[in-house]
């Protein structure tokens, strides 16, 4: 769950939400000091360490071409 939310933030489709404010709302417990920090980090640096990479950028992509407008009407 971390791993998608993380490739979700890196790929710009949260906005401008910091993985801080990411973190609390995945889970509101990780507001502990050092639960959340713990937790961003991890979100940083899941492009090297997480086992499902390719399977999130792959969905992300998709998601990206859905909303993708046609320009046609």
């Amino acid at each position: 769950m971390t791993a998608l939310f993380a490739g979700l933030k890196q790929n710009g489709l949260f906005g401008g939400y910091s993985y801080k404010k990411i973190t609390e709302f995945i889970n509101p417990f990780f507001k502990f000091k050092y639960a959340a920090s713990t937790v961003c980090k991890n979100m940083k640096l899941f492009d090297k360490y997480s086992d499902y990479y390719a399977e999130i950028q792959e969905f992300i992509t998709i998601i990206k071409n859905k909303a993708k407008p046609t320009g046609k009407k």
